[in-house]
């Protein structure tokens, strides 16, 4: 019955999403996920607002970087990534970094630990995603680096009875999260150099807060 030509709007077709789908979910999906953690930690509302923060800017931008090798080659990932930029900074589209957080504990397995392991395995640079996942930690720990109330609306998460509080030593805290197969699997919890890396920083973040420690990892690179 023929259809509209969506090629002239710039739609692409493909006999194979699969890569497609790896694209968005690394780098749209994670850094999301991870604009979600970080900003609000910062006080920040919506994406744009936390794009307008020169610190998390930097930040996503190196977590792009390093998921750049998960994403198939044919994939123009530096034009996919400015496009997102440009979208992410668009502050009509108010996209609430609390909506984004819902469900976290779905959403991140796919979304960060799925590149993070195939990062490791490639013996890449993986510092931009561990910090994501101990900025998430941090999150759910319930309160921000001003010291205020940080909602979790997680069912899965509020139901985990094993949930480590703020106040349990950081080491202890990452194995307790390693440990929840629900989101970690069971393969991660076996990485002891994971553990030391999660410990240090989400140590980091507890005592000096996430635009101090990004920050800092940041002049490291």
């Amino acid at each position: 019955m023929g259809r509209p030509g969506w090629e002239r709007a710039g739609v692409e077709f493909a006999t194979d999403v699969a890569p497609f789908e790896a694209m968005k979910l690394g780098l749209l999906n994670g850094a999301h996920s991870t604009l979600a953690a970080m900003g609000r930690l910062a006080g920040h509302a919506t994406v744009a607002e936390a794009m307008a923060n020169p610190v998390i800017r930097a930040f996503v931008r190196a977590y792009w970087d390093q998921v750049a090798p998960t994403v198939p080659a044919h994939i123009d990932v530096a034009a996919y990534t400015a496009r997102l930029e440009v979208r992410f900074d668009n502050v009509a589209l108010q996209h609430k970094l609390a909506q984004i957080a819902t469900d976290a504990s779905q959403k991140v397995p796919p979304r960060i630990l799925g590149p993070l392991r195939e990062v490791r395995a490639r013996y890449a640079p993986q510092g931009a995603l561990v910090l994501a996942i101990a900025a998430w930690i941090r999150s759910c720990e319930g309160v921000d680096d001003a010291g205020g109330v940080l909602p979790m609306t997680d069912p899965i998460l509020a139901g985990w009875a094993g949930r480590p509080a703020s106040t349990m030593p950081a080491a202890e805290a990452v194995r307790c999260w390693l440990n929840y197969a629900p989101v970690f699997g069971t393969d991660l919890a076996k990485d002891d150099n994971l553990a030391a890396d999660l410990s240090r920083a989400l140590a980091g973040l507890r005592g000096r807060g996430v635009v101090s420690v990004a920050s800092a990892w940041l002049a490291r690179q």
